[in-house]
């Protein structure tokens, strides 16, 4: 889940509604799945029974994938690692930066190496009409 902010109020009346029909994506998690979430929604539900990895945030606390130091790091295997600088991304903004860690976050979990995740986040750039 990359973020929380009012949309289509139209089809769920208000933003608790919303809120609460995006977090059912969370419910049928089991302890095999994951959770990948920005970091300041940490507080907003439980990840139920799913491993959680956040993104954003302050530093890179266990499972989190963040910004130091002017570099993307993460710390999912028990001690930071860097992935490369932040202003390395070929697409631009605070948005994009965000949407670079969470995809950096899914794809740690699947085994990439930090390297090939670096090459591609610096050769990305974006898709057209997004």
């Amino acid at each position: 889940m990359l973020n929380l902010t009012p949309d289509h109020l139209d089809w769920h009346g208000d933003f608790e509604a919303y809120v609460a029909a995006k977090l059912k994506i969370f419910r049928r998690q089991g302890p095999e799945d994951w959770a990948v979430t920005e970091a300041g929604l940490a507080g907003r539900f439980d990840a139920g029974r799913a491993r959680r990895v956040t993104f954003g945030g302050a530093r890179a606390s266990a499972g989190a994938v963040t910004v130091e130091d002017g570099w993307i790091v993460h710390n999912l295997g028990g001690a930071s690692a860097r992935i490369m600088p932040a202003g390395g991304l070929a697409i631009r903004g605070a948005h994009n930066l965000a949407n670079a860690m969470a995809a950096a976050a899914a794809a740690l979990i699947w085994g990439v190496d930090e390297k090939a995740i670096a090459a591609t986040l610096q050769t990305f750039k974006g898709v057209e009409h997004r």
